[in-house]
């Protein structure tokens, strides 16, 4: 997995090295690893952690945000300034 796609109202939880995919309607879980994510789209109403943030963007994950319609709203980067 290159891309994580998360398309429906779910909540994203850092844990250790990897992203715990919450969906608290269906009561369930899953985690993925870090290492096979470069990129991950937002879709809608979803729940990214401040956490979770942070471990995308300390590993230079880029982070799409999109209206649940499909709407570009932004993309979210880390861009380390080099002296």
């Amino acid at each position: 997995m290159e891309v994580l796609f998360v398309t429906k109202p779910v909540k994203l939880v850092r844990e250790a090295k990897t992203l715990k995919i919450i969906d608290i309607e269906n009561n369930t879980s899953r985690k993925i690893p870090l290492r096979i994510i470069n990129s991950v789209y937002l879709f809608g109403n979803v729940d990214l952690t401040q956490g979770a943030r942070n471990l995308l963007l300390e590993n230079n994950k880029e982070i799409y945000y999109f209206s649940s319609k499909g709407e570009f709203k932004g993309v979210l980067h880390n861009a380390k300034l080099s002296s």
